[in-house]
């Protein structure tokens, strides 16, 4: 197999997908009203760390569990007195 005989393809596949970022991007910003480097820094924080919400859900849960058993056991204390 020989790429040589693809570089047009490859080179119009390139071309075509620059294109369809520009559009997207520009879509984006007229619907969101924010800037590209908005949706650009969005996009690196999710490569970054792309569980961000699920983990602050988990932590607020887990907060939500250790306040339930605080209240429990004051609860029992107060009924032991």
């Amino acid at each position: 197999m020989d790429l040589a005989n693809f570089k047009e393809i490859i080179a119009i596949l390139f071309i075509l997908i620059i294109i369809g970022l520009n559009i997207w991007l520009f879509t984006a910003f007229k619907k969101n009203k924010s800037t590209s480097l908005d949706i650009l820094r969005k996009s690196t924080e999710t490569l970054r760390n792309p569980f961000k919400q699920e983990n602050q859900k988990i932590d607020e849960l887990s907060d939500l569990v250790k306040n339930l058993s605080k209240e429990k056991i004051n609860q029992q204390n107060e009924e032991i007195e």
